[in-house]
């Protein structure tokens, strides 16, 4: 019975060592493109502060490939300099290995053709919005008291927010978030018929897990 869980975990790794390949290639459009979008989205984002994504000036930082420039907005008669602070980013790990590790989960999952591309879809779409919603925490960090200190919020929510960051930027999270957008969409698109099947395999192959669920219900 665990053949089935086995059988697509290869095919996951396959897909995903497949759509990481490319990467080396696609580093530079993909990298302009993160730019670009993020540019767009979050350039404007807070009234009184600005945001800019750009290219590092520099290959000495380990696997980050964009830098986020912060800055206050200048003000009509207000010759200041201006408060201003850099942050920097990943394309790779907050875009593209998410993204392609749900692909590689959908594709790989038994699904008819019709869902299996709806599932892609809606896919690609909320682990996206979770890179996007990411990025606004790392920036909205940034711009609470530090040297810009655009946003006022009390020292409790700066803890918190301090606190999501720093697990949303462990690269595990790259590989745990997919998973768990993945499986609802999975087990929606999957046919009724199918769906007692899918849970009895899953419990079957972590009898572990199930075990010790029993021992708490008791």
């Amino acid at each position: 019975m665990k053949k089935p869980i086995i059988i697509f975990i290869i095919k996951v790794s396959a897909i995903y060592i497949l759509l990481m390949i490319p990467w080396p290639g696609l580093t530079e459009g993909y990298t302009h493109l993160y730019r670009g979008v993020g540019n767009v989205i979050f350039h404007s984002l807070w009234n009184e502060g600005v945001v800019e994504f750009t290219e590092i000036p520099t290959d000495n930082l380990e696997d980050q490939d964009t830098m986020i420039i912060l800055q206050k907005r200048a003000q009509p008669g207000d010759n200041r300099p201006r408060s201003r602070g850099k942050i920097f980013s990943s394309s790779r790990y907050n875009t593209y290995v998410p993204t392609i590790l749900v692909i590689a989960l959908i594709l790989a999952a038994p699904l008819p053709l019709p869902r299996k591309m709806g599932a892609l879809l809606i896919g690609i779409f909320a682990v996206n919005c979770f890179a996007l919603f990411k990025l606004w925490v790392l920036i909205y960090d940034a711009f609470t008291p530090t040297e810009i200190d655009l946003i006022q919020i009390s020292p409790l929510f700066k803890s918190i927010l301090s606190g999501t960051l720093r697990i949303l930027n462990y690269i595990e999270t790259g590989f745990i978030i997919p998973i768990f957008i993945w499986l609802p969409i999975f087990f929606f698109a999957l046919p009724q018929k199918d769906r007692g099947t899918w849970l009895g395999l899953i419990k079957k192959t972590f009898p572990v897990s199930t075990a010790q669920t029993n021992s708490d219900q008791k």
